[in-house]
């Protein structure tokens, strides 16, 4: 994609879908980005322990324009 990715320092849990939700902006368009299989009381820990792996995927994952059909990308957590 050759552009600049800035992966927005914080998260949201979002608990239907048991995942952190992390917001990336990619050539000026917004891009939520789900962490997924983490529960709730779990969710700070996990993001601060992994928060530059995650950051370093979701990098990954924009550059290879790897989207789900709703344009969003989608990490399990055993991927990081």
């Amino acid at each position: 994609m050759n552009q600049h990715i800035q992966v927005i320092d914080g998260f949201d849990y979002i608990e239907e879908k048991s995942a952190l939700k992390i917001q990336s902006i990619a050539g000026g368009a917004l891009i939520n980005c789900y962490v997924m299989g983490i529960n709730c009381v779990d969710s700070e820990k996990v993001y601060q322990a992994l928060q530059f792996d995650i950051e370093e995927k979701i990098t990954e994952l924009i550059e290879n324009e790897d989207f789900n059909s709703q344009g969003e990308i989608e990490i399990s957590v055993s991927q990081l």
